[in-house]
């Protein structure tokens, strides 16, 4: 599927409901299809300016697991938030990362290492709503399967437009 017909579905699907809870759900539903990996391995974060912190939105069980500061030092999250760009870190597991939360993001049985990442800011005109992000978990990177390409940033990036319409 290319990302315009991504785009299509989305829209005409995501017009159709109600709930936010539900539209959170398919569109996570919808990523990991496209991307090839699992729900779980699709984090939605909301940015509260008021708060000066990210919260998570998606998976839905991490909304109650605190929020992470605009200003942590060493969160994606936050710094995609801030710069405002998309990044993807084919050896994320050696960054220097908060991982914390990447074990809370799954069932126990699959609290495993993010070895791959993408990260795009989600925007909407001048403001910062959230960040989309998109990783691949395994024990090992080569577990992992296919990095991640300069054309899938491209991808996650036209996404998070979309998507901004529907977290405002």
């Amino acid at each position: 599927m290319s990302t315009g017909q991504l785009e299509v579905n989305l829209r005409n699907k995501l017009d159709l409901m109600n709930g936010p809870n539900e539209r959170l759900k398919y569109i996570a539903e919808e990523l990991a299809s496209f991307f090839g990996v699992r729900t779980h391995e699709v984090g939605i974060f909301r940015v509260n300016h008021k708060n000066h912190e990210i919260v998570f939105i998606w998976p839905q069980g991490m909304t109650s697991f605190g929020h992470i500061p605009l200003n942590a030092v060493n969160s994606l999250v936050a710094k995609t938030a801030n710069d405002r760009a998309a990044t993807v870190d084919n050896s994320f597991s050696g960054s220097r990362h908060l991982f914390i939360f990447e074990h809370m993001l799954a069932e126990k049985s699959e609290r495993i290492p993010l070895q791959k990442i993408m990260s795009a800011p989600i925007i909407k005109g001048a403001d910062v709503l959230g960040v989309l992000q998109i990783s691949r978990k395994a024990a090992t990177v080569t577990e992992a399967g296919a990095d991640f390409t300069p054309q899938n940033l491209d991808e996650l990036r036209t996404i998070s437009t979309i998507i901004a319409d529907y977290l405002a």
